[in-house]
């Protein structure tokens, strides 16, 4: 047998991709979590070529496939993220990092 041992990342729910066509499904990006620090939460996107296409500090903000000045990509694409967060109650930030699919 083998231990197991399930670490508190395991709360985070991060989607790999989303459609952001306005038919009410998976239209916006948002990572879930039920025990994230909202104070220490930050979450970055990137396009390709590494510039900041989104950027919030509240977790119940939704990328909805614009960038920050609020151009749509009208194009399906590849985006990476980077998220910085805390566990509440815990000392430490922790780093995720991944893509996401913009479907369009």
């Amino acid at each position: 047998f083998q231990k197991v041992t399930i670490s508190e990342d395991d709360h985070l729910y991060i989607p790999n991709s989303f459609t952001p066509n306005g038919d009410g499904n998976n239209d916006f990006f948002y990572i879930q979590g039920k025990e994230i620090d909202t104070e220490s939460y930050h979450l970055t996107i990137y396009d390709r070529w590494g510039h900041i296409v989104f950027e919030s500090t509240n977790l119940y903000e939704k990328w909805n496939g614009s960038n920050n000045n609020g151009e749509f990509y009208v194009q399906s694409n590849i985006f990476n993220y980077r998220l910085v967060y805390k566990i509440r109650g815990a000392v430490d930030l922790k780093e995720v990092s991944g893509s996401i699919n913009l479907l369009k």
